[in-house]
């Protein structure tokens, strides 16, 4: 059997993020985030406010570098896809059977009649 650890360690340092690396992709996920703050501040200020949550590879740490791709004059361009999820959850009040209920839209539906149910 081949002994591939050595060839697996150099494999693993290249592709996977350095210190400085995650924290600029961190620095940039915070930017983007008040620049889409700012916008829904200037421009829907009686809107719902969106909230933010990291996802994919940046969640859950396993962020690699991407394949090296080079402009037009030999610059090396690193893309990376950082996913960042952007919600818009609004909660809403109601009751039911006298019971005030808190809830989010999209997850509440109202009762239907038995005969909305058949059609």
């Amino acid at each position: 059997m081949a002994v591939l650890n050595k060839e697996y360690n150099k494999f693993d340092k290249e592709i996977k993020l350095n210190k400085s690396r995650k924290d600029s992709l961190k620095k940039s996920r915070k930017e983007l985030k008040k620049k889409i703050q700012k916008w829904f501040r200037d421009n829907k200020p009686d809107e719902i406010k969106p909230k933010f949550h990291p996802q994919g590879s940046s969640e859950m740490g396993t962020t690699v570098n991407p394949l090296v791709t080079y402009d037009e004059e030999g610059k090396p361009l690193l893309d990376y896809d950082t996913d960042y999820g952007v919600y818009f959850i609004k909660k809403v009040m109601m009751t039911l059977n006298n019971r005030l209920i808190l809830g989010t839209i999209g997850y509440i539906k109202q009762p239907r009649t038995i005969q909305e149910r058949t059609q």
